[in-house]
């Protein structure tokens, strides 16, 4: 049975989003580790958490299940957007000093 468009349209939005969000951690994790972040491993387990609570509705629409949109937006406000105001305010904070970009 074919998918409707709709559904193959949030499938690929799914793993679109889990495959940006996880590049990007991977990228500002290599960031943290060339810039000696003190915080990194704090940060690090933050992306983890973040990935976990999300792949949860991600995988429920790979696989072709129900989700309710305004749950997905939910769930990505409150860990995805949640961890970039927090967490990488933080660490933006900390590669603004002075040196801390010529380590």
């Amino acid at each position: 049975m074919r998918s409707p468009p709709n559904a193959q349209r949030l499938h690929i939005l799914a793993e679109r989003t889990r495959h940006l969000l996880a590049s990007g951690f991977s990228d500002q994790e290599a960031l943290m580790a060339d810039h000696a972040y003190p915080r990194a491993d704090e940060h690090c387990r933050a992306h983890a958490s973040c990935l976990q609570a999300l792949s949860g509705p991600l995988e429920a629409l790979l696989r072709g299940d129900h989700v309710d949109p305004s749950d997905l937006a939910k769930s990505f406000e409150q860990h995805a957007v949640g961890h970039f105001a927090r967490d990488d305010s933080s660490l933006a904070s900390f590669l603004k000093q002075p040196g801390a970009m010529t380590t």
